[in-house]
């Protein structure tokens, strides 16, 4: 693969080797995470969770009793997710292969919604009354 064009984004093989490739979104994630308020118990939603990095660190510092649902259109990499959450025995962590605009949640559901770059109206749908909604962007240059 010589360049994004290039790249079978529905090959499972890609889903198996994406952590490594985006290397420039982590410090999103990890400022997210830094900033986002977290509580044990919560519910919180993961909107473009790809293959999981925010969601398996929401999960891990939210505890076993908070629920963390990951959604993404991308089928291959939720199995990665799937096949990750199992591996390190999170029960709390739920996998949904659906797109941000057809959220599959009830309205005023959730405590917190997190997109690591990414956007969609849908999210206030499912917030609770007092619930935040914290994503991470890319800022482009004005110059």
């Amino acid at each position: 693969m010589t360049s994004h064009e290039d790249i079978d984004w529905s090959a499972p093989e890609v889903a198996a080797h994406y952590d490594e490739l985006p290397l420039w979104s982590a410090p999103f994630g990890l400022m997210l995470l830094d900033r986002v308020p977290l509580h044990r118990g919560q519910s919180v939603v993961d909107v473009g969770a790809g293959t999981g990095f925010v969601t398996v660190e929401l999960a891990q510092r939210c505890g076993p009793e908070s629920r963390v649902t990951a959604v993404d259109p991308w089928a291959a990499a939720m199995e990665r997710l799937a096949d990750k959450v199992a591996f390190l025995g999170l029960t709390n962590v739920d996998v949904v292969v659906a797109s941000a605009e057809h959220l599959p949640l009830p309205d005023a559901s959730v405590d917190l919604v997190v997109s690591n770059l990414g956007i969609g109206a849908q999210y206030a749908r499912t917030l609770m009354e007092h619930g935040q909604w914290v994503v991470e962007v890319v800022a482009g240059d004005d110059s």
